[in-house]
């Protein structure tokens, strides 16, 4: 369930800044999707047998999504999913037995780098990630904690004030974490590359 909400609040956002852009209502669903997909990463790590084939799945889904991702946002900067990748390579990292010291050294430098290279939500997105995980079982923790990197997140990057909607996501995965509902693979890898390049034509020819 939280993985379709996820997608229809991400197509709801994306309309809205393509066709809509002083629309509000499409920008303030569209703050959901973000921490929905978070969540869904953490989900996919926890129940995936082999995380290392799981964040070459999220990889190859980065790369075929860069070009019409570019494209339609008229942005040099790497979308969502090399984030994602780089949260599942920060859970990734915290789960390996090594030497505590490097192991820190290397959660920050990969905190650090979605700044440098400009990814989707930046530092700001993996960090996401690694608090959903770790505060996945404390959910009034979790809800304080987000709002803090949150509100945090908005004084660093100068994020718009709109961007506080994205809290609310907390609550509902709070509530429907325990709610599965399967979402066919091909569908759930599928759908982010195809709808940029659906809303790509649509676009071209409006």
């Amino acid at each position: 369930m939280l993985k379709i909400l996820a997608i229809v609040s991400m197509l709801i956002d994306h309309i809205g800044r393509i066709f809509y852009p002083d629309a509000i209502l499409f920008t303030i669903i569209g703050r959901l999707s973000f921490p929905l997909f978070c969540w869904s990463v953490v989900v996919g790590v926890d129940r995936t047998q082999n995380i290392q084939k799981y964040s070459l799945r999220v990889l190859y889904l980065a790369l075929i999504s860069q070009i019409p991702y570019s494209l339609l946002f008229d942005t040099h900067g790497l979308n969502v999913c090399f984030t994602l990748l780089f949260g599942i390579l920060v859970i990734m990292l915290y789960r390996v037995p090594l030497n505590l010291y490097l192991k820190w050294i290397a959660i920050i430098l990969l905190l650090v780098i979605p700044d440098l290279l400009s990814f989707d939500y930046g530092s700001y997105g993996v960090f996401t990630i690694l608090l959903l995980y770790l505060l996945r079982n404390k959910s009034e923790l979790l809800l304080i904690s987000y709002t803090l990197l949150t509100i945090l997140s908005i004084s660093m990057y100068h994020y718009e004030l709109i961007q506080l909607y994205a809290i609310m996501a907390i609550p509902i995965i709070i509530f429907l974490k325990n709610n599965h509902f399967n979402v066919n693979r091909f569908f759930n890898y599928s759908f982010y590359p195809a709808h940029l390049l659906l809303l790509l034509c649509i676009h071209a020819w409006v």
